[in-house]
């Protein structure tokens, strides 16, 4: 028998771990701030020659279920986590419909951290896939002089 009863989890800074419910949407009226977080890619995992070269990333593109119109930042990092470089988009319109977002990026290097922000008391965002649109560079090599 198969289960299609999944169910959705939230954690919080202090360990506990929450059921999600549509109808608990905020924390005493304040916005539930929610995270998703990568570790260091360098798309190795899906080319193996790239683990050593320098990337350039072009751009990310979200592909999610419209359950509200809302604001999602995505955020890309190349040092990380150190630094973080956001944009935010206006998504959705509620129509429940599988679509996509495009979040225009130009950042090199070796490998890349990704963080998806999204924080309401009103709208749900539920993100499908991250598909990212690199090009690779010369592999890395070190001169000594």
């Amino acid at each position: 028998m198969i289960s299609s009863a999944y169910r959705q989890y939230l954690g919080s800074a202090d360990g506990e771990v929450f059921e999600y419910h549509p109808d608990h949407m905020s924390d005493a009226g304040q916005p539930i701030p929610c995270y998703w977080g990568s570790k260091n890619l360098d798309f190795s995992d899906q080319h193996p020659g790239l683990s050593e070269q320098w990337k350039t990333i072009r751009g990310v593109k979200l592909i999610y279920k419209d359950l509200d119109a809302t604001s999602v930042t995505l955020y890309v990092s190349n040092d990380d986590g150190t630094a973080w470089v956001g944009r935010t988009r206006d998504m959705g319109t509620g129509d429940g419909q599988i679509k996509e977002e495009h979040f225009h990026f130009w950042m090199t290097g070796k490998h890349f951290r990704f963080k998806i922000e999204h924080s309401s008391t009103e709208h749900r965002f539920q993100w499908i896939r991250m598909d990212v649109d690199i090009t690779s560079q010369a592999p890395f090599f070190a001169v000594n002089s």
